[in-house]
């Protein structure tokens, strides 16, 4: 009976422990800024799968026209981003490089916009204040960034289930003395 027992308390903390983890997850971007021709590249990070949230991370990491690298996150007017399945299926994000706090990027402004069913946008501009919208159209490209992750609720599932075997082999050596 005791032996019953400790089976359905090690099952139980199993499950417990072992629920889905909401894993923050990563996009490579890219596009062509119409208005100035240069090619601009980065990550957008801190996302989660099947919600709509802020992007913890938006980093500038290559732009042909030599200007804007850094992290644009300080004081976005607009951070909002679906993503469905591994997509991003809707964003709008809107920084103005005047309103950036220390030390993320001061000099430059950066919007992006996807909507699938109207349209596809994205510009750098050395103007903090971002006078210039972004043109209509502009091929902007996110590409899922694959993530190693440590299951740590399956690490604890282990660890309960060890500690059930310590239990059950040490009452075992006292029945057999």
């Amino acid at each position: 009976m005791r032996t019953c027992r400790f089976v359905l308390l090690a099952c139980l903390m199993a499950s417990l422990t072992h629920r889905a983890m909401a894993v923050p997850i990563a996009f490579d971007f890219s596009f062509l800024d119409l208005h100035t021709g240069h090619t601009v590249s980065g990550v957008v990070s801190g996302l989660q799968d099947n919600a709509t949230a802020s992007a913890s991370s938006v980093f500038v990491s290559y732009n042909s026209g030599g200007y804007g690298i850094g992290e644009y996150i300080g004081d976005p007017l607009v951070n909002s981003w679906t993503v469905i399945n591994g997509e991003i299926t809707l964003a709008f994000f809107l920084v103005r490089g005047i309103w950036n706090m220390h030390p993320d990027v001061v000099c430059c402004s950066l919007v992006m916009a996807v909507d699938p069913s109207e349209f596809s946008t994205a510009a750098l501009s050395t103007d903090p204040t971002i006078n210039k919208s972004p043109l209509p159209d502009t091929v902007l490209a996110f590409t899922p960034r694959s993530t190693n992750v440590v299951p740590v609720p399956s690490a604890l599932a282990l660890l309960g289930a060890g500690l059930f075997g310590l239990v059950v082999s040490r009452r075992k050596r006292k029945l057999d003395i």
